[in-house]
Parts: C-alpha cells; structure tokens; sequence
C-alpha cells in the first residue's frame, strides 16, 4: 500500500464528504476536463458532454462510485478496480494519460468546493489515492 495508516485514514475521511456529490462532483470533473483538454472528447462521441447533462451526470457518478469503491478497499485498489481497468484498456481503449488530467481536474472541483478545507496535506493525500487508482487502472495496459 502506498498511503500510510495516517494518510489512509485522512482519505477515508475525505471521501466519505465526497460521496453523497459524487454525480456533482465527478460531472463538474469531467466538464472541467473536457473543456481544458478537449482531445478527451473523442471517447465520448455518443454522450451529450454538456454541463449538467443526464449522460455527464451519470458517467461522473459512475467514475466516482468506482474511486468509492477503491477508498473502500486501500489496501488492493488494484483488484477493486481491476473491472475498470480491463474495460477502459481493452474495450474502451483510452488513453491512460486521461486518468491524470481527469485527476488534475478533481482537485480543481475539490478545491472549489471545499476552500480552505482541502488543505495542501488533504490535496498530497488525495493525490496520492488518485495516483494509485490511476495506476490501478493502467493496470491491464501493461
């Protein structure tokens, strides 16, 4: 495991705030990374991407259960997200340098949402959690 038992805590912590917006939160990420980086766009050609959208909003939910799923278990992301992975490297095909931006653009909503609450120690924790489920689901690309 890549957190340590403060940091596990601190993220167990956090997103157990971040779940009850998971449509909000994981919506707000994905417009955000949309309109910054619109090459991401491509794997969405059937999604109305618009702001507020039903598909935005239930794909954002979707990406957020999956990283609730992976707060649930920190001690194996790789096998909570091990379904994910499969899907996005051998269906889906997406670029695995989207996991990052997608996480660049969380922060963003988090930082927007929590102020001064997500403080530089939550924001290295978090990224940290991120990275890993990041590379969890890079995974089934190697």
């Amino acid at each position: 495991m890549v957190l340590g038992e403060t940091e596990s805590k601190s993220v167990c912590s956090f997103w157990k705030g971040v779940e009850p917006h998971a449509e909000q939160f994981g919506s707000e990420a994905l417009w955000r990374m949309f309109c910054a980086h619109p090459q991401t766009k491509t794997y969405f050609t059937k999604f109305d991407i618009a702001k507020g959208s039903s598909d935005l909003n239930m794909h954002g939910k979707r990406v957020m259960n999956a990283l609730t799923l992976a707060a649930g278990h920190l001690d194996d992301i790789c096998h909570a997200l091990d379904k994910q992975s499969h899907r996005h490297a051998n269906e889906l095909m997406v670029e695995p340098t989207n996991f990052t931006l997608l996480i660049d653009c969380m922060h963003a909503v988090f930082a927007l949402h929590y102020g001064q609450k997500y403080t530089p120690y939550l924001h290295a924790v978090v990224d940290k959690f991120l990275c890993e489920c990041a590379s969890a689901l890079m995974s089934h690309y190697r």
